[in-house]
């Protein structure tokens, strides 16, 4: 069923997007266990027509889901993962190994707020599904977290079409979106992320968790 698959799709983007929060923010939301829960429920649902790309990275992303559940029972574990997040996402700018921000990937010069062209982009592209980044701006509206939560977001948009839960739209157009957001953001910037985290870390999880991401876009021209 083409719905259960961007349900599925949805809750991966949602368990990496979490993970990568500072981890003050990540164990409570972790601890709860509802998107791992969900999201082995889809993925056990999966249609046997459902391409080896889109399977392949929804299981991986089910090892990764029981692995971060572990951790989060674990304080020993879960020191470990948060202090090499911690160390490579979280702490003053001068010494982020892996920035969690597309501007520093995309526009030149030093961060101090989003590059205006890349946030104004960014908005937009929420705003088209009613959303609005945090007010705050506890996090940023660039931050990896916020745009793989908006990948999940579109996900679950489409899904809600097929399902006939929304009316006057044609899930042709959320993918259109999709894509759009895919090509003008994500793709730009996200794989090089993935990448200094898996180079800069030791850390199993932390590894687990670009390549859950690196194969959950691979498979996007599949769903």
């Amino acid at each position: 069923m083409v719905s259960n698959t961007h349900r599925a799709m949805a809750l991966a983007y949602r368990l990496v997007g979490v993970a990568l929060l500072p981890p003050s923010k990540s164990r409570p939301i972790l601890e709860k266990g509802d998107i791992i829960k969900d999201l082995k429920k889809r993925v056990n649902n999966l249609g046997l027509d459902e391409h080896p790309k889109i399977r392949d990275s929804l299981r991986q992303a089910v090892l990764l889901a029981d692995g971060i559940g572990e951790c989060v029972e674990n304080d020993e574990c879960w020191t470990g993962f948060s202090v090499e997040v911690t160390g490579l996402t979280v702490t003053s700018f001068k010494r982020l190994k892996c920035p969690p921000f597309e501007s520093i990937y995309t526009s030149k010069g030093p961060r101090v707020v989003e590059a205006p062209g890349v946030a104004s982009s960014l908005k937009r592209y929420y705003s088209l599904l009613g959303l609005e980044a945090d007010k705050d701006m506890v996090i940023a509206v660039d931050h990896v977290s916020v745009e793989l939560e908006f990948l999940a977001a579109l996900h679950d948009a489409e899904a809600s079409v097929y399902e006939g839960l929304v009316e006057g739209v044609n899930p042709f157009d959320v993918a259109e979106i999709r894509k759009g957001f895919l090509e003008d953001h994500v793709s730009r910037w996200i794989p090089s992320f993935t990448r200094c985290l898996r180079d800069n870390t030791g850390n199993k999880l932390v590894r687990n968790v670009a390549d859950s991401i690196e194969a959950l876009l691979g498979a996007e021209k599949y769903v």
